[in-house]
């Protein structure tokens, strides 16, 4: 066997974290490793979410089943016909609401989440949403805790028209047509300045969480 030759391993210090796909490192090192390792996990939890949705409004129902509930409205407001097999499950999401604040003195209808049994089928629904404009019905991505807490921050700055998520990333309008990536607040902050109509991505960052 031939000596070791110098450098020819490095040490778990100067190494970083690799991404979830292993294509490029992540600058989070061992220093942070927990916070690294917490990142990962959301992403991991998300891409696990990649067939999922959630519609909200539509009213609910004694003894209702959810998978019938939805496909009806997917061909009267989307004019799709998504097959019962397309479909891996559904269900409503949280308690039963109190009465909503309204003449109708109905109950606010829980979210249905639905589950399809491939990303295709998903994805024609997900980009057929705006034709529910104008009506109660609204679909949106399931997003983990952290990536919502990310897109309300960004509502909150940006205002709901102009902030969007694809594919679990929270995505920003702005005006100048450029695409960068918000880190962290301080960017974030900056990107409110710009007019709008680019796309910013948020990363899995803590810090865009708050202020």
């Amino acid at each position: 066997m031939g000596p070791k030759r110098n450098g020819s391993s490095s040490t778990p210090s100067r190494q970083a974290s690799s991404s979830i796909s292993g294509s490029k490192p992540s600058p989070v090192t061992l220093d942070n490793s927990s916070l690294a390792e917490e990142i990962l996990t959301n992403m991991r939890s998300q891409y696990g979410r990649r067939h999922s949705l959630r519609i909200f409004g539509v009213p609910e129902k004694a003894n209702e089943d959810t998978d019938v509930e939805a496909m009806k409205y997917f061909k009267e407001k989307l004019g799709i016909d998504v097959q019962l097999e397309e479909i891996n499950r559904s269900h409503r999401v949280g308690k039963p609401q109190p009465p909503a604040k309204d003449s109708s003195g109905r109950p606010r209808p829980r979210p249905i989440i639905i589950r399809f049994l491939s990303y295709r089928t998903r994805r024609r629904i997900f980009e057929a949403k705006s034709a529910l404009k104008g009506t109660n019905i609204t679909i949106r991505e399931d997003l983990t805790k952290h990536r919502l807490r990310i897109l309300n921050a960004a509502v909150d700055r940006f205002g709901v028209k102009s902030v969007w998520s694809v594919d679990g990333r929270i995505k920003i309008a702005t005006n100048n047509g450029e695409r960068s990536r918000a880190h962290d607040r301080e960017t974030l902050g900056a990107a409110k300045n710009k007019p709008h109509d680019a796309s910013i991505n948020l990363q899995l960052n803590p810090d865009c969480i708050t202020g």
